[in-house]
């Protein structure tokens, strides 16, 4: 079982997974800059909608194409980018359709308009595509990935193999007359004089004009869409790619992590890293109220305000310490039930929320903590 700074060092992607608001964006963050102290060239990738990648690196933006975040301190590189499907889509075309004139009548196409943007899947489906390509494209040591909330993670997973699934079904191969690479192989509507005349009634003959031709240039790409699902998968699943669950504290956290576990081991991927994110930090109770009271009087307040001001803070505190005491007792629970296979870090609350770099590396130096000299 290897450490989270060896992972951080050895692993080609770290996919973090968790239910929305534990700080997954935030970890993706701090593990990609952790590699590039490390010297390795990192990338993290956030397909999550919410963008909040950027806030965290204090950032006006992200795009679809990696920026890089320069930093001399760095003996490796920090680079970050953010999901965006139509533009994914549109580098995927630009890739495989090297005809200008062919490339934008599918652009220009509604069926494909909807495909690449409202589709359900169709996010998922980019998200692959573009791991795919920037884990495989060499400039990159480490991208590490972050997720939607645990509830959407195992769309993406499951979204290369659907696909590949979809383009191998019977229908598809019906309507491409089984072949893939050409117009010729289009038989909607061939043959099928009745049924076009019967739907060109209710849709216009320009609407299946447009799905005939849809289907035609589709059809043309769907290999590489095959063979890039079936790629995808294998580096999901490879000894290359480590899961790593994300959580905080709450009620219910050890049996969300559980069953986030045991889904992503379902889909044979390998978890091999647990972050309890956001625990209260020990809190020390006063231990002599009544001193406490006279330093507040010596501050200007009266006896009366003084004593009540130093009641209510023992009484914040002693809150505080048992929500500390709720947090430990809940990582001794998660410690006991995974410690023997995955390797279990704690990070404790920041005090502010993390937008800048300076901040995440203030939690970074917790998590790992520069060795002793």
């Amino acid at each position: 079982m290897q450490t989270l700074a060896q992972l951080v060092g050895s692993a080609r992607i770290l996919v973090c997974v968790g239910r929305g608001g534990v700080g997954k964006t935030t970890m993706s963050a701090l593990l990609a800059r952790q590699a590039a102290a490390s010297g390795r060239r990192a990338l993290v990738l956030t397909i999550d909608p919410a963008r909040r990648l950027a806030d965290a690196l204090g950032i006006a933006a992200l795009t679809d194409e990696p920026v890089r975040l320069d930093d001399p301190t760095l003996p490796g590189e920090m680079w970050a980018a953010m999901l965006k499907t139509d533009e994914a889509f549109a580098a995927i075309l630009r890739s495989r359709m090297p005809d200008p004139a062919e490339r934008a009548s599918l652009e220009a196409n509604r069926f494909y308009r909807f495909f690449a943007t409202s589709l359900a899947g169709a996010h998922e489906l980019a998200a692959a595509e573009r791991l795919h390509e920037l884990a495989t494209c060499g400039r990159y040591d480490l991208v590490v990935l972050d997720t939607p909330p645990a509830l959407h993670a195992s769309d993406f997973l499951d979204a290369p193999k659907r696909f590949h699934d979809a383009l191998d079904s019977a229908a598809f191969h019906w309507l491409t007359g089984g072949k893939s690479g050409g117009r010729r192989g289009i038989r909607i509507g061939i043959g099928l004089g009745l049924v076009q005349k019967t739907i060109s009634r209710f849709t216009g003959t320009e609407f299946l004009t447009e799905l005939t031709e849809f289907l035609s240039q589709m059809s043309a790409l769907m290999e590489g869409f095959k063979t890039r699902a079936a790629e995808t998968t294998a580096l999901i699943r490879s000894d290359q790619a480590h899961f790593v669950l994300i959580t905080a504290p709450a009620s219910d956290a050890p049996q969300s992590v559980s069953e986030s576990a045991e889904a992503m081991q379902s889909r044979g991927c390998r978890v091999s890293a647990l972050i309890v994110n956001r625990m209260m930090p020990p809190v020390a109770l006063p231990a002599n109220t009544r001193a406490l009271t006279v330093l507040l009087q010596e501050s200007g307040l009266s006896k009366a305000a003084a004593a009540g001001l130093s009641d209510r803070l023992r009484d914040s505190a002693s809150e505080a310490a048992r929500f500390a005491e709720a947090d430990e007792a809940m990582l001794r629970q998660l410690e006991q039930r995974w410690a023997s296979t995955l390797t279990v870090e704690a990070v404790r609350a920041f005090p502010q929320e993390v937008s800048s770099l300076a901040a995440l590396d203030a939690i970074r130096s917790t998590l790992f903590p520069a060795p002793a000299p």
